[in-house]
């Protein structure tokens, strides 16, 4: 529909861009302080980029539900902002973008635009020796989601020197993609039921995001 939305709130007085543009700030708000929390903390520039998620096992589909509902109700909230002309203060990180856009690619050298701390502490990692790395007692899952391992049995086993590049790369590829799928996914498909993502192809990441 090309008709603008427009908000008005039950028992109070007054109509039009006040008590829309308020709905939509709240409800940017809201997504911004939700629990579980569905952005990282401390990114760059105060931009937004996915929590990690685990993947959804049988049976443990209710803890991520309200994750996922949430980011379909932000591709809904941002499609519906970009039809209308408004601005909201939710300030997506451009490699979101990037990845509902183009699918990355992302690097090794992309988690510094997301993480710097943690870029800074594997590439330290990369120049340890074996007896320092043995002394760290890091195992194969993601830093900080001790549920989310980094490869089958990684769990139990322990970073050295034979596999620590593994470990970096893999801590890379799980951050910025593998747990972010999911929450990707619904943004795209909710987004897109109101404007279809290629009409984005217009504007640049960075003018996406502010």
């Amino acid at each position: 529909s090309t008709a603008m939305l427009e908000v008005e709130y039950a028992g109070e007085v007054g109509t039009g861009s006040g008590p829309t543009l308020e709905f939509f700030s709240q409800v940017a708000e809201d997504l911004k302080s939700s629990l579980p929390s569905l952005f990282r903390d401390n990114t760059p520039g105060g931009m937004l980029f996915p929590a990690p998620l685990a993947s959804v096992a049988p049976g443990d589909g209710d803890c991520c539900t309200p994750v996922l509902e949430r980011f379909r109700l932000l591709g809904q909230l941002l499609a519906r902002c970009l039809l209308d002309g408004r601005l909201v203060d939710l300030q997506l990180h451009p490699l979101f973008w990037r990845l509902l856009l183009r699918d990355g690619p992302l690097t090794e050298a992309s988690l510094r635009e997301v993480d710097p701390a943690l870029y800074t502490s594997l590439i330290s990692m990369r120049n340890m020796d074996e007896a320092t790395l043995d002394s760290l007692c890091v195992c194969g899952v993601l830093p900080g989601y001790s549920s989310i391992e980094l490869w089958p049995g990684g769990a139990e086993e322990q970073i050295g020197r034979g596999n620590v590049q593994r470990y970096i790369r893999r801590v890379a590829e799980v951050s910025l993609v593998e747990s972010v799928a999911e929450q990707v996914g619904a943004f795209k498909a909710a987004f897109a039921e109101l404007l279809p993502l290629e009409a984005c192809g217009i504007w640049s990441e960075m003018e996406l995001s502010t």
